[in-house]
């Protein structure tokens, strides 16, 4: 993994973020890719996870405890019912691809 900049990580309360039902549009790339609470997310998961008001803690309890199928290429995919979420996991480095509201394949 390459090493990252402290500014990479640098993230404001002003940072708009959106809900279910109510999405804001985030101009891709937005988001650099970080590690949070040790779990790698690449930019584009960032970007969905901020459109839609995902939160981390979500996509975290996905991946433990969500139904879990093979995805395309070499992923993982994580849904939760209860919250009715999507990630994709890529199963080599263990980082979250994309996130969703729903249950979709890649």
């Amino acid at each position: 993994m390459d090493s990252f900049n402290q500014n990479d990580f640098d993230v404001y309360p002003s940072t708009p973020v959106g809900r279910r039902g109510d999405h804001i549009q985030v101009p891709p790339p937005a988001n650099k890719r970080r590690i949070i609470e040790g779990r790698e997310f690449n930019g584009h998961a960032l970007d969905r996870m901020q459109e839609q008001g995902i939160p981390s803690s979500a996509v975290e309890n996905a991946i433990q405890s969500g139904e879990k199928s093979n995805g395309r290429n070499n992923t993982e995919r994580f849904y939760d019912k209860k919250n009715k979420i999507t990630i994709i996991v890529d199963k080599v480095s263990g980082r979250v691809i994309t996130a969703n509201f729903g249950n979709f394949d890649e």
